[in-house]
């Protein structure tokens, strides 16, 4: 396949929540099919540095991500 006929497969999404805190919520699909919701933690700005984290949560703790989510 020539350079100018790839693509990429991945999807452009929004996350669920963008907070005041720098953290942006994201449902995906893992690898088992399932939806996912991963924690995006952008940290300080300073000088442009960014100190960017990711988190996924455990089955228990969905739930309550969920209900935070729900209720902003």
């Amino acid at each position: 396949m020539s350079i100018g006929k790839q693509r990429s497969d991945a999807v452009r999404t929004e996350p669920l929540l963008l907070d005041v805190n720098g953290h942006s919520f994201w449902r995906l699909n893992g690898y088992s099919g399932e939806p996912d919701i991963l924690l995006q933690d952008m940290g300080t700005t300073d000088e442009g540095i960014h100190d960017e984290k990711w988190f996924s949560y455990e089955l228990g703790q969905k739930k309550s991500v969920e209900e935070y989510i729900s209720f902003r």
